[in-house]
């Protein structure tokens, strides 16, 4: 039981590291496009 909870744990954070990386990006890209 405490493996499985610790692998999920895992990818929820991955998961959250890497929505949060792609969020930046589309900050970044976006006002960048739009003036474009």
């Amino acid at each position: 039981m405490s493996i499985d909870g610790r692998l999920i744990w895992v990818k929820i954070l991955k998961l959250s590291v890497t929505l949060m990386r792609l969020e930046v990006r589309w900050r970044i890209l976006l006002p960048a496009e739009m003036e474009m």
